[in-house]
C-alpha cells in the first residue's frame, strides 16, 4: 500500500517502509504528524532500528524544517525531500543528523539557505540540491561537508559560484551546475 489517501477530498498523510531501508512520507502536514506517523509505522511494519536507515518526504505540505525536526532520528544515513512547499533551509537543519551520508532536496520552492544549514552533517558525500528556486548560494556553505564527493545543484536558478565556494571539499569527484543560469 503507498500513495496518498483521499478522504472526501482532504489528503491524508501515509507512513510506508520501503525495501530500501526508508520510510516514506507523504502529504505530512504538521511536525508532530510526522513524528507520530514514523512512530506508528515503526510498530506497524515492525521495522527494527538497524533497518531504518531513511526518510522520504514527498509531497508534504511542510515550512517546519528545523533542527529539532529529526532529533529522535539521530541514526539516518539519507534525506529524501522532493516536492514539498519548504521555501527556506534554517541554520542547522540537519545538525541531529551526524550520521546523514547523503541529503536528497528537489523540486521544493526553496528560494533561501542558511550558510550553517550543513553545520552538524560533516559526513555527508553526496549533495543532490535541484529544482529549487535559489539564486545563490552563501559563501561557505560547504565547508562543513568535508567528506563531499559529489554535488549536484541542478535546475536551480543559480547566477555565481565562487572559486571559494567548494574550497574546503577536497573528495568531489562529480560537481553537476546544469540548467542553472550561471555566465562566466
Amino acid at each position: 500500500f503507498g500513495g496518498i489517501v483521499q478522504n472526501q477530498g482532504i489528503m491524508e498523510a501515509t507512513f510506508n517502509y520501503r525495501f530500501w531501508n526508508a520510510i516514506a512520507c507523504e502529504a505530512v502536514t504538521s511536525a508532530e504528524k510526522l513524528k507520530e506517523g514514523i512512530k506508528e509505522c515503526i510498530i506497524r511494519d515492525k521495522v527494527k532500528q538497524d533497518d531504518f536507515k531513511g526518510i522520504d518526504m514527498e509531497k508534504c505540505y511542510i515550512d517546519f524544517l528545523n533542527s529539532d525536526l529529526f532529533e529522535d532520528m539521530k541514526h539516518l544515513q539519507n534525506i529524501k525531500l522532493i516536492f514539498n512547499t519548504i521555501t527556506d533551509l534554517p541554520s542547522q537543519a540537519f545538525k541531529s543528523l551526524g550520521d546523514l551520508t547523503e541529503i536528497n532536496i528537489g523540486f521544493n520552492t526553496i528560494e533561501s539557505m542558511d550558510k550553517d544549514v550543513f553545520v552538524g552533517s560533516e559526513k555527508v558525500k553526496n549533495l543532490y540540491f535541484y529544482g529549487n528556486k535559489i539564486d545563490n548560494v552563501p559563501e561557505g556553505i560547504f565547508d562543513t561537508l568535508t567528506e563531499l564527493e559529489l554535488a549536484k545543484l541542478h535546475n536551480n536558478n543559480l547566477r555565481v559560484i565562487t572559486p571559494d565556494t567548494f574550497k574546503n571539499n577536497n573528495f568531489i569527484t562529480l560537481l553537476w551546475l546544469s540548467g542553472n543560469k550561471i555566465k562566466k
